[in-house]
């Protein structure tokens, strides 16, 4: 139980981490262009802006996800608090859009 929280903060951070660096890795690896503004003529900003807000509910999602199997794994020792149910979700939200944003510099970085 002490761990539970280490473990959704790591699953929404490092999700969309990967998913933007991943993903960049792989479109910039030899030509340097990205395939989704080869694909729509949109601004630059729209494409990164996109793919950090796409990431960063894929971290949302699995953060979500954790919290269903945390309590199937711990059972009766399954505790969260829900008069703080804002503020998790805020922090969460944060926590993805952090990770997203670090994975877009890492990606493009050369």
């Amino acid at each position: 139980m002490i761990l539970l929280p280490g473990v959704v903060a790591f699953t929404v951070f490092l999700g969309p981490l990967q998913a933007v660096t991943i993903d960049l890795g792989r479109d910039l690896a030899f030509t340097r262009e990205i395939d989704d503004r080869l694909l729509a003529p949109v601004p630059h900003v729209l494409v990164a802006l996109v793919k950090v807000g796409l990431a960063a509910l894929r971290g949302l999602l699995g953060g979500a996800c954790v919290f269903p199997l945390a309590y199937w794994v711990l059972g009766s020792g399954y505790q969260v608090r829900t008069d703080q149910l804002g503020v998790l979700v805020a922090l969460m939200a944060l926590t993805a859009l952090l990770g997203a944003s670090i994975g877009l510099v890492l990606g493009t970085a050369r």
